[in-house]
């Protein structure tokens, strides 16, 4: 499996964008000289766009300001600091009003990273910020999230107060807008949901698999910490590299590949223990995440796993499902066939109640329109037939590996 990677993996021009980032001092200056060669600024991806902060910082370490691209990257690293520092205050004001109410609150991603992984608060563009507590408390900081003017993006859930039975069934976050504009997600899970992957089980009505107790190791690993001066708690540096490959396998709108350098610079951080980190992967069912993102990290970046923590990772029996599933999730540009219609359905089933079975029938397309914000003059038939039609072909690409 040495060569096999997912397809949410860095394709050969991200590779040497990271192997830039990620060079020796010794063989810094030779690496830029290339990217530059083959570089037109105003043609970098979004993807590879984000992460030139880290550029940035590695161009400062070693002195180098040559010419006008220099600048145009200390540029895009002076909007993230900017940019991140208001979510930061944002944050730190909601983890005040969590400590307030009693509520335990951990960060995690990118807001976490900034912390204490990350050199700078503008070493990493960060959409979101990302906050979680027990799940015994989800419904006490939603209310609390309300108060502090978050509006719910829920999906499917924005016009309901059940939220309890159906959300927490189905997903692992809710996703809040707070004035000004800054997005919050707020989880009692790390993890996503697996209930997504299953759309057959939602359309009919059958209640999702009961997700693995992740959490409460997480929760009993924290570290203290503090976000603007504010208490908060941490993952583990092992349980936070984790997460990061667990979210970076994943296919997203955007290539995911930074999760390459969170996970250098996780690695880095002193106190990182990697024998302790294989036996935590070992006990989720991400060791396959945790096998092959080792394997490359080794082979492609040229990061150091020591040979006992690959061998446990090895030795962690994994299904055949497992492996499917592993490289599903990477598929680049492939959307499920449902999409996001099986969580419409169960979300209106499980909090509509009331009423005849013909009336919820009646009332459901109208639901649907909402939930896709249709015009009033959009057909809702001939929107959900263009829909799938066009989807349709995406999805029967077969799932698999990517060789190198």
């Amino acid at each position: 499996m040495t060569d096999l990677y997912p397809e949410s993996f860095p394709d050969p021009v991200e590779e040497a964008f990271l192997r830039l980032v990620l060079a020796p001092d010794s063989a810094f200056r030779e690496r830029w000289e290339c990217w530059k060669r083959a570089t037109v600024f105003d043609d970098i991806p979004f993807a590879v766009l984000r992460t030139l902060p880290m550029l940035h910082l590695r161009l400062a370490a070693l002195g180098i300001e040559d010419d006008e691209l220099t600048g145009r990257i200390r540029g895009v690293y002076r909007q993230a600091w900017f940019r991140n520092q208001m979510l930061l205050d944002r944050t730190a004001k909601i983890a005040v009003a969590f400590n307030a109410a009693d509520i335990p609150v951990m960060l995690l991603k990118g807001v976490a990273m900034m912390t204490d992984v990350f050199p700078s608060a503008g070493a990493r563009m960060t959409d979101d910020a990302d906050l979680m507590v027990h799940e015994r408390d989800v419904l006490k900081a939603v209310d609390l999230m309300r108060v502090q003017g978050g509006r719910r993006r829920a999906l499917a859930l924005a016009e309901t107060d059940d939220f309890a039975e159906a959300h927490l069934a189905f997903s692992h976050a809710v996703a809040f807008e707070l004035p000004g504009g800054v997005a919050l997600d707020l989880h009692w899970q790390p993890y996503h949901n697996s209930a997504i992957d299953h759309p057959v089980r939602l359309l009919m009505l059958r209640d999702p698999s009961p997700a693995p107790d992740i959490a409460s190791g997480i929760w009993a690993r924290a570290r203290h910490g503090h976000l603007k001066g504010v208490p908060v708690l941490l993952q583990s540096l092992e349980d936070m590299l984790l997460h990061t490959i667990e979210h970076g396998a994943r296919a997203n709108a955007h290539r995911p590949f930074r999760w390459v350098l969170d996970a250098s610079a996780i690695i880095a951080t002193p106190g990182f223990d990697f024998d302790r980190f294989a036996a935590i992967a070992a006990s989720t069912p991400f060791a396959i995440h945790a096998r092959v993102a080792c394997r490359y990290l080794s082979e492609r970046m040229d990061i150091a796993v020591p040979p006992a923590a690959m061998a446990a990772l090895d030795a962690v029996p994994v299904s055949k499902p497992e492996v499917q599933d592993y490289y599903r999730t990477g598929r680049m540009g492939r959307p499920s066939l449902f999409g996001k219609l099986p969580l419409i359905w169960y979300a209106y089933w499980k909090t509509h109640r009331g009423g005849s079975l013909a009336g919820r029938l009646k009332n459901f397309p109208g639901y649907l329109r909402r939930q896709w914000e249709l015009p009033p003059e959009q057909g809702l038939l001939a929107f959900a037939v263009a829909k799938y039609r066009r989807r349709l072909p995406q999805c029967l690409r077969p799932a698999g590996p990517r060789r190198r």
